[in-house]
């Protein structure tokens, strides 16, 4: 895709996109970073608050709804992955590896009641990469495999509550557990959202 295209898609002149932009890597660039900035301050929020369950639920709801706005950015940081190369490097050594660092200090930090081995963090984190991105990376697929939209609003719930548990066990070695009927829980953030 040209600039003069991207441009004209968003009713820009091509010259005032090169005012802030140098081309296209540079938007790409500044597009990744928009998409990943929230989710290294939600890294250091949870860093700041600790691996409390409620902390921990927050924080998850607000990484998922994060991405839930900006669905592209799994499927960008995938297509990357695929095609290796400079454009990886780039990513990898300007993102994706202060990112990991980040994350692999806030687990080890909270990692008191963690069942995992040191050497496992990094391969815990990848799972976590896996499926978190997963969801929306592929959400054509999952659309087409289970006749339902997974970026819709009660997929996303659903997707809420699922992740908060796979955190738990992530984390503390532990799933939370299932809610009990008449039991209150704490809403997702989409459930709040919608005032559900």
């Amino acid at each position: 895709t040209a600039m003069r295209d991207i441009a004209g898609d968003v009713s820009l002149n091509p010259a005032s996109l090169y005012n802030y932009f140098s081309g296209k890597q540079g938007l790409y660039e500044a597009v990744l970073e928009r998409g990943l900035r929230p989710i290294i301050e939600l890294l250091d929020s949870l860093a700041c608050g600790g691996f409390a369950p409620e902390n921990l639920d927050g924080e998850t709801d607000r990484l998922i709804s994060s991405l839930a706005h900006r669905p592209h950015l799994a499927r960008l940081l995938l297509h990357e992955s695929l095609a290796g190369g400079e454009g990886l490097r780039r990513l990898s050594s300007r993102w994706l590896r202060p990112l990991y660092a980040r994350a692999l200090a806030t687990v080890q930090e909270g990692g008191a009641s963690s069942p995992w081995r040191e050497d496992e963090l990094p391969l815990l984190l990848m799972a976590f990469h896996h499926l978190i991105l997963g969801h929306f990376a592929l959400a054509s697929m999952q659309q087409e495999v289970f006749d339902e939209d997974p970026l819709s609003e009660a997929s996303m719930e659903r997707q809420c509550r699922f992740m908060r548990r796979v955190v738990h066990l992530l984390v503390h070695g532990e799933v939370a557990p299932v809610p009990v009927q008449g039991r209150p829980v704490e809403r997702t953030i989409f459930e709040k959202q919608r005032g559900a």
